[in-house]
């Protein structure tokens, strides 16, 4: 059982207000005494620290690992690359994903995702008397994907992965990597010039399997008379459900279903980050003991990105009873609501919201008929990520992520 943070707010704050005072002294003589110009900013920085230790907020990597929070992303970059060919009405399309991403600490993370979808899509429309039209197409398909993580440690790791598997070059992304890995281009160096420590270290950290199926529906009313028409709004339905198993280098196995949905809002009061429209991912951890990891990732038009990760550790047989019976049962209403109460009091709960811009890097489509429709489409485009809030409910308490947040100016930078 986790402790209430409530006792450590009032010990912080007995410990750290003659640091407070320490502090305020020492910037004021620094100040007037004409000091070194970063002397006053490490200062500063160091008195934020107090204050926000005082606060009990997750102010340091200690603190965070501590808690069994995971590090923050601070800003990422992915490379979608894909393309479709579509015969009358079935559409077959494969391509592969890249993502990069700096992570507090100073460690990075690549994934790669191969993936392969064969879709058919279908419409119809109908008359509703003289001044009434209704029309409504539905699309449904297979996918298939495949994939691998890296985990890196530092700078040194990146630039050794670029270096070393070329393909890859052309994802590193100066806004994750502050230029660091811009010199690595494919046919810059070898892998057998690298030190054969790094190269085992760039063996993949996971690997992965998933397939599944996804759909969407979609109908609107159209009411016409002598004096024009009227389109009333369209209504749609999306979907998606893929299950998958994925292995990590050290021989766990997790499993792991990946949904879309639109429109639940049945699921909004239980599950933690989830609006009623966005991705689920629901991951078992068939570790000993087992964990489950809930992610919910919603996007505002305001291009704001929030995932948020619920993860609690299945200590006792009872509670990965309710956990199975929540996330796979028939009737897992009561199910869902006593495992969030379970994640609040016994797991962490961790948000993060990010900046989002996507760029297009030259996509297009063309198609045409010969007895029936023909068509090529060419995906080419870059999504770009930058944390711009971060906190963590431990214990029913909530705190912001300095640690994440606040670092550079905690260490005067």
């Amino acid at each position: 059982m986790r402790r209430s943070r409530e006792p450590e707010r009032g010990q912080a704050g007995a410990e750290y207000v003659a640091l407070l005072a320490v502090l305020v002294v020492a910037l004021g003589a620094a100040a007037t005494a004409g000091a070194a110009p970063e002397l006053p900013r490490l200062v500063a920085g160091r008195l934020r620290l107090a204050l926000c230790v005082v606060g009990a907020d997750v102010c340091d990597a200690a603190r965070a690992r501590a808690e069994g929070l995971s590090p923050c992303v601070l800003a990422s970059r992915g490379r979608e690359r894909g393309a479709g060919i579509t015969v009358a009405f079935v559409r077959g399309a494969t391509g592969r994903d890249y993502v990069v991403q700096r992570l507090s600490g100073g460690g990075y993370r690549i994934s790669r995702a191969d993936h392969l979808d064969v879709d058919a899509t279908a419409g119809v429309g109908a008359s509703l008397g003289p001044h009434a039209r209704a029309t409504g197409s539905g699309a449904a398909g297979v996918e298939l994907r495949t994939g691998a993580e890296w985990a890196l440690r530092d700078d040194r790791e990146l630039r050794a992965f670029f270096a070393a598997r070329h393909e890859y070059a052309d994802a590193a992304p100066d806004p994750v990597t502050g230029g660091r890995a811009r010199a690595f281009r494919p046919g810059r160096r070898r892998r057998s010039a690298l030190d054969p420590a790094i190269l085992r270290r760039l063996e993949p950290t996971s690997t992965y399997v998933a397939g599944g199926l996804h759909g969407s529906l979609d109908a609107a009313l159209a009411l016409g008379g002598d004096h024009g028409s009227t389109g009333l709004p369209a209504a749609g339905l999306d979907g998606r459900g893929v299950l998958g198993r994925r292995l990590d280098r050290d021989g766990t196995t997790t499993l792991f279903v990946d949904t879309r949905l639109d429109g639940s809002a049945a699921l909004a009061d239980d599950l933690p980050g989830f609006a009623g429209t966005g991705r689920i991912v629901a991951e078992w951890q068939r570790s000993r003991p087992p964990a489950l990891t809930l992610r919910a990732t919603t996007t505002t038009r305001a291009g704001r990105v929030t995932e948020t990760v619920s993860r609690v550790v299945l200590h006792d047989p009872a509670d990965r009873e309710l956990a199975a019976r929540a996330v796979l049962g028939r009737h897992r209403g009561l199910a869902a609501t006593a495992l969030r109460n379970l994640i609040r009091e016994r797991g962490t709960v961790e948000r993060a919201t990010y900046a989002e811009t996507t760029t297009d890097d030259g996509s297009f489509d063309v198609s045409g008929r010969a007895g029936f429709a023909l068509g090529l489409d060419v995906t080419a485009r870059t999504v770009r990520r930058r944390l711009v809030d971060a906190e963590a409910v431990i214990g029913g308490s909530q705190a912001r992520r300095a640690d994440c947040l606040d670092a550079d100016v905690f260490e005067g930078r």
